[in-house]
């Protein structure tokens, strides 16, 4: 499904305001708030290495200019422990590879798979956790925006929307 959108009116719809180093306050405070990577959690950073396996280290290793990986913890629930979620494996055009783990009695465990950009956490949950915005961009004018939502141990896509800027 592609849809027209003014890029106003996109802004409005997901909003990306900050929310420090993942979602400081534990209720958000607009409609959505951007997830904010960084390659300084050098505990998250070990952690996803460890998680996604021995070719990040190396692929980590030969990169020249800094990490290809970068991490944030997120609440996404207010019962629950942050999440690590990851960025990790970027094609040129900027689209990454983006998983989140919880913190289960035995360790990480994941509980999301998908491509993107940019990440939002809404203010809207279900299943106890609050749903996700997953943006991918696509060209200069174009995107697809992915909305995930808990259902019983992960996160699942509900809707995925192309997006045109005009």
């Amino acid at each position: 499904m592609r849809a027209g959108i003014s890029k106003a009116l996109l802004a409005l719809a997901i909003s990306w305001s900050s929310v420090g180093h993942a979602a400081a306050a534990l209720r958000p405070k607009s409609a959505s708030q951007e997830v904010h990577f960084s390659d300084h959690d050098l505990r998250g950073q070990w952690i996803a290495k460890k998680l996604l396996g021995n070719g990040v280290a190396e692929d980590d290793d030969a990169a020249a200019g800094g990490s290809t990986l970068w991490t944030a913890r997120v609440r996404v629930s207010d019962r629950k422990a942050p999440d690590l979620f990851v960025m990790y494996g970027c094609s040129p055009t900027g689209n990454c590879g983006l998983y989140g783990f919880e913190h289960a009695r035995s360790g990480w465990r994941q509980v999301l798979n998908s491509l993107a950009q940019k990440c939002s956490i809404f203010a809207t949950s279900h299943g106890g956790r609050r749903d996700i915005a997953a943006y991918m961009h696509g060209s200069a004018t174009e995107g697809i925006l992915k909305v995930y939502w808990w259902r019983g141990s992960r996160y699942v896509r509900v809707s995925e929307r192309g997006v045109a800027f005009q």
